[in-house]
């Protein structure tokens, strides 16, 4: 039997869909999508630059944790972890990339305060040549891992405005 050619396997959706529904597959407290989000609750990362946005978390933080620098530290974790989970999840797990700004990148706020999910549009994505989606409309081929690492830090270097509106 002839194996099926690489490009049916993506079928039914984009490469950065499949991607984000393997990330989400890993689990954890974190859900994984691609598309723009709809609903209460989802801020694109771009508009967190904006002081007041992070500013009015935290003091709903500190109605729960009257100490002011106890919730500003969860709130920096947590949108620390949630933002950058954006592209080292896929990049580390899967040596995958998706190529977003932050303004097609977006973190769910859950009521509680913490974020428990982040969904990326755009459809990009980054690959190693030995990867099946190589090739593949909406693939750009880094040569080897060390590009990927290097991909990855520069995007994560996109975040320094939204992580300074934290502070």
């Amino acid at each position: 039997m002839t194996p099926a050619p690489k490009a049916s396997r993506f079928a039914g959706g984009s490469v950065l869909a499949e991607t984000a529904a393997r990330a989400d597959a890993l689990g954890g407290y974190l859900s994984y999508r691609a598309g723009r989000p709809k609903g209460p609750g989802w801020y694109p990362l771009s508009a967190l630059v904006v002081p007041e946005v992070p500013s009015a978390w935290r003091e709903a933080l500190t109605a729960r944790w009257p100490n002011r620098r106890v919730a500003a530290s969860f709130l920096a974790g947590w949108l620390t972890a949630a933002a950058t989970d954006v592209w080292v999840l896929p990049a580390l797990a899967m040596s995958r990339l998706p190529l977003v700004e932050p303004a097609e990148a977006s973190i769910h706020r859950h009521q509680e305060g913490w974020f428990d999910a982040v969904a990326v549009t755009g459809g990009r994505l980054a690959v190693l040549p030995d990867d099946p989606a190589a090739g593949l409309p909406g693939t750009v081929v880094l040569p080897d891992r060390s590009a990927l690492v290097d991909a990855l830090a520069d995007a994560l270097l996109s975040l320094a405005p939204v992580l300074q509106s934290v502070r």
